[in-house]
């Protein structure tokens, strides 16, 4: 058999395997005598199959794992009423610090943080989720008693060291940023984490998240690991309510106002990147991000919110809002506090 026999045969035997296949979809599809919901119904199920099929060949995830996160995924863009959820989810917290308590509270400790564990401990969920409170200092999950109730600490000798090894650090933390966001502008966002919000659009790349390090991440950023080492950053001892991200806003963003869970700890931003009109607001008082290297250090139990002006700019859209957010023990604690509250709401 010549050559152009041969190859004339392998062509027809490859349009006969194109047409079966085309077949076999094709009798999948709806038939069109079917009324016009019953056939949208059965074509929505089936690209729904498809695409099931493609993202668990893609994520090499159980069947199980991506049709829950489809599922997830489809319906997160309706609106949810959570505070269901968050009782349950506050009262489990509270069994195991109950648990944890019951067995330390024989130790010495000082009287208002004996006095701040037990009414924590005593505090029914729709007690602590009572917005009465919105527009005051309201710690979420753990308030404790007496200390410092400033809603900005800039301008304080108090963290005058963390804020010196911030500022130095500034040059290597941000490149390390630059690399992990040019990724991600390519669409290897795997290692960024979206932060849902009601109105507009943030990510994270997550350092240390309610005490456990990101070694990935942290890996990656070592200089950046480095300046939170140095910081004495909350999060690095365990606790559960310290952490440290590389964080994202995009214009159109208005996040809060909000309170945050605890009153143990202060925020700082260090800002990396700047984009239209920021402004934090804590507690009716407003500061601009305004400057790479900024520092901005505030109580977020206060009521705080953070507004970026939208733009029509795509250069401003592509460049949002970027910085090092990351959490600092309250001055007013002492370290036998500190050790006792680690303990508790160890991570």
């Amino acid at each position: 058999m010549s050559f152009s026999n041969v190859l004339k045969n392998t062509v027809d035997m490859s349009i006969m395997k194109i047409s079966d296949c085309c077949s076999s979809i094709i009798g999948m599809l709806p038939d069109p005598s079917l009324p016009f919901t019953q056939a949208s119904i059965i074509g929505i199920f089936i690209a729904s199959a498809v695409l099931i099929y493609l993202v668990q060949k893609d994520t090499k995830k159980p069947l199980s794992s991506v049709i829950i996160l489809f599922f997830r995924q489809l319906f997160q863009t309706f609106p949810t009423d959570n505070k269901e959820l968050d009782k349950v989810k506050y009262k489990e917290l509270q069994e195991k610090i109950t648990l944890r308590w019951e067995s330390q509270k024989h130790r010495k400790y000082s009287d208002r943080l004996r006095h701040s564990i037990n009414s924590y401990v005593n505090t029914t969920a729709d007690n602590n989720n009572d917005e009465s409170g919105a527009l005051k200092q309201r710690a979420v999950v753990f308030h404790m008693e007496e200390l410092s109730t400033m809603p900005w600490w800039n301008g304080y000798e108090v963290f005058t060291c963390e804020q010196d090894i911030l500022r130095v650090s500034f040059p290597k933390v941000k490149l390390e940023f630059l690399k992990v966001f040019a990724d991600f502008q390519k669409g290897v966002c795997k290692q960024w984490r979206k932060v849902e919000l009601l109105n507009g659009h943030s990510c994270v790349y997550p350092l240390i998240t309610n005490g456990v390090i990101n070694t990935l991440n942290c890996s990656t950023c070592p200089a950046t690991f480095k300046a939170l080492s140095d910081s004495r950053v909350l999060g690095l001892s365990g606790c559960a309510f310290g952490s440290a991200a590389f964080k994202l806003l995009f214009p159109d963003t208005n996040y809060g106002p909000t309170n945050g869970e605890t009153n143990i700890r202060i925020k700082c931003d260090m800002v990396l990147q700047t984009t239209t009109k920021s402004v934090l607001e804590v507690s009716g008082s407003q500061h601009a991000y305004s400057n790479e290297g900024q520092l901005l250090l505030y109580d977020d139990s206060h009521p705080h919110s953070i507004s970026i002006s939208n733009t029509k700019d795509a250069t401003a859209v592509a460049a949002p809002l970027a910085m090092l957010t990351l959490d600092l023990w309250h001055p007013g604690l002492d370290l036998s506090e500190k050790s006792a509250i680690i303990k508790l709401f160890t991570s």
